[in-house]
């Protein structure tokens, strides 16, 4: 069995005795030419930064959302397995909300009355200016929606035969918030959506409330899996769970542990339910954006960084970007 090579002086040595013995016998042959003869073994190594992550978003539009409806909504996020590199994943939910209101028919700053059926089949319906003309009473025709009604006149009104308001729905919808509308086919980065308002997790902001008591809250209920930081921090800081910032009304949720390759969080959602209806016409719109980036990345946002490179990097805003560097330093990730 041959021996292994010594690594140690000696073998150095020997090896160089049986080179210059090889150029003994080359030289004493005279039937060898001069030959060079060289050769090369190239092995490269390379490396690939691969980052693939998926938002994961499974959604069952109703046809006709009911009040206490729960409608299923579950947003996590993969690491996919072409991915060669753990991340960091925050989350920042933004929400939309118009509703139609309904409306009493009004006519100089007042409500116009309408008669109703006093009996029968149709009692207590508006009733229909076909069937008022041959009444007793005195009516007047008001059309609403290109259908004929009969209102109460002032003469029926001082012989104490009132009617009742009919409400229609409005021509514009009233916006919860300070957003716009935006188109639903994009294929840029930012978008109109990028706009809505920040779903805060320590409750709903002015921002997402159409007057002083009125706010999204007030009918849209989230069924989520958030912990807040400092109840995460109180609990010994757990792995694989949402955590967000309620208490300073923070807008940002992220993933506890480093989501490796393969991998896939909880849901942050499961289902949002509609508590109550605004209005008579209710759309609503809950719009994610997803940031996953290495944690060498993540440091970036715990040193004094310039901020404006820290925007060309990741391309988020300046409320964002403070916004995780205090949840950052405050987790100590």
């Amino acid at each position: 069995m041959e021996e292994p090579r010594s690594k140690n002086k000696s073998g150095r040595r020997t090896a160089t005795v049986v080179a210059a013995l090889l150029v003994v016998a080359l030289l004493l042959s005279g039937t060898y030419a001069w030959i060079d003869v060289k050769q090369h073994s190239t092995n490269p190594f390379r490396s690939e930064e691969r980052i693939n992550v998926r938002l994961n978003d499974k959604f069952d539009p109703p046809d006709d959302w009911k009040v206490d409806e729960p409608v299923k909504k579950e947003i996590s996020v993969t690491n996919l397995d072409t991915s060669n590199r753990s991340v960091f994943v925050a989350l920042q939910l933004k929400e939309y909300m118009e509703a139609y209101k309904l409306l009493p028919i009004q006519e100089k700053g007042e409500n116009v009355l309408f008669a109703t059926y006093a009996d029968g089949a149709k009692k207590g319906q508006f009733m229909k200016w076909e069937d008022a003309v041959a009444g007793k009473f005195k009516y007047s025709k008001y059309t609403v929606n290109g259908v004929d009604y009969a209102r109460t006149t002032s003469e029926e009104l001082r012989n104490g035969i009132y009617g009742k308001s009919m409400e229609i729905m409005s021509e514009t919808p009233a916006i919860y918030g300070t957003a716009d509308k935006a188109g639903y086919e994009h294929k840029e980065q930012q978008t109109g959506e990028c706009n809505y308002n920040l779903h805060k997790w320590g409750g709903q902001s002015i921002e997402n409330r159409i007057n002083s008591s009125d706010t999204i809250a007030d009918y849209i209920v989230w069924w989520d899996n958030v912990l807040d930081i400092e109840v995460w921090k109180k609990i010994g800081k757990p792995k694989d769970v949402w955590v967000a910032n309620g208490k300073e009304g923070g807008s940002i949720v992220f993933w506890s542990s480093p989501l490796a390759p393969g991998q896939s969080t909880k849901n942050l959602l499961d289902k949002v339910t509609l508590t109550a209806m605004p209005g008579a016409k209710l759309e609503y719109i809950i719009h994610v954006e997803m940031q996953a980036m290495t944690f060498d990345s993540v440091s970036m946002y715990e040193d004094s960084t310039p901020l404006s490179h820290t925007n060309i990097k990741f391309g988020v805003s300046e409320e964002y970007y403070h916004e995780l560097k205090n949840l950052l330093e405050d987790a100590e990730i």
